[in-house]
């Protein structure tokens, strides 16, 4: 699948007025050639791919090679030959990826060719899943079920959040993955706060406790959030939990292929609002899920995409009251050719 990846990518570069493109986000040599990192680079032609890397990755690299019919290098003297053997007069880069010192080393390197900036040339091809990628997503999103079924008997009284979190990653490890970000375990007035900072507060009887976390599987990342309450519900947060449920129930009940996610955005804020709430709902409705955490597209006022099949979002609208505490509900959603389909089927 990632041969053809490739393709697309050389295919794209045909139509543009670019004769070659510089990969340097990790994300991006993953996407195209299953590895990346800080000390790998790749230099992509519509005709040819050149994946420069580190000696030590050298034994897997080989293996994908073969996979993906690219030339391997270890230097960037090669990278000089290849741009005069080529005579590349223009060379686009990742311009959101490279750094002022590393794009004046790469103009040096690259000469005579122009640097060209782009932005979202390979994350555009991103936004939608295929099938090979989405099998990985839903296994990630079953893992952070699985782990939040197991995880909630250890919510007690005189638990710190630390420990908490502690265990939810414990068991993700368990799994064989590893927490796709940092763990959030927010209780009482912490809960007020969407990314508090896990501290060694003991959680009470009659807290609300927020949490926040996802797992990565062979690549692919989970994000899943749930409110619960230890002991008895007050009526204030009772009554907050229902409006956040209610508007994210109805904005995944939007989503489906044609729709802007500005409008998802506006319906969950919509009915936030109307119940008195809406300056207590401080962050976009939801973002793109796949290779990170936090990717396009995003469900935001401002926000004009357009949502397609294969598209991967988190709906997750929340209310926080500072000083009393605060209720988010997040989901994974998946866009479908007729509609959408939840992929994270924790409790509520």
């Amino acid at each position: 699948m990632k041969a053809k990846r490739l393709e697309v990518v050389q295919a794209n570069l045909k139509k543009s007025q670019l004769e070659a493109i510089l990969i340097t986000n990790p994300v991006n040599l993953f996407y195209l050639f299953g590895l990346g990192g800080e000390e790998c680079f790749a230099l992509i032609t519509p005709k040819n791919a050149w994946l420069y890397v580190s000696v030590l990755n050298l034994p897997e690299v080989r293996h994908l090679v073969k996979r993906a019919r690219i030339s391997l290098s270890a230097n960037k003297e090669t990278v000089i030959s290849n741009v005069e053997s080529l005579a590349l007069r223009s060379i686009g880069f990742e311009s959101a990826h490279l750094t002022l010192q590393r794009f004046r080393a790469w103009k040096k390197i690259s000469r005579p060719a122009k640097l060209v900036p782009t932005v979202d040339f390979i994350e555009n091809l991103r936004l939608t899943k295929k099938p090979d990628e989405l099998a990985l997503i839903r296994k990630a999103a079953a893992i952070g079920d699985q782990v939040y079924r197991r995880m909630l008997p250890c919510i007690r009284r005189g638990r710190t959040e630390q420990y908490i979190a502690n265990k939810v990653e414990a068991l993700i490890r368990e799994k064989g993955c590893e927490p796709a970000f940092k763990t959030i375990v927010a209780s009482g007035p912490g809960s007020a706060i969407p990314h508090h900072a896990i501290s060694n507060r003991k959680l009470k009887i009659n807290d609300i406790v927020a949490l926040d976390f996802g797992a990565i599987y062979k690549g692919y990342r989970s994000d899943l959030t749930r409110t619960v309450f230890l002991g008895k519900i007050n009526k204030l947060f009772k009554s907050l939990y229902h409006v956040v449920l209610e508007a994210q129930t109805k904005a995944i009940a939007a989503l489906g292929p044609g729709v802007k996610t500005q409008a998802i955005d506006q319906l969950a804020r919509g009915i936030i609002a109307q119940a008195g709430y809406g300056r207590y709902f401080i962050h976009t409705t939801g973002h793109g899920v796949g290779l990170e955490t936090h990717e396009a597209p995003w469900l935001g006022s401002k926000d004009t995409m357009i949502l397609q099949p294969g598209m991967v979002v988190t709906v997750e609208p929340g209310i926080y009251i500072p000083g009393l505490g605060g209720v988010r509900i997040e989901d994974m959603v998946l866009v479908t050719a007729t509609g959408h389909e939840v992929l994270t089927k924790a409790a509520k």
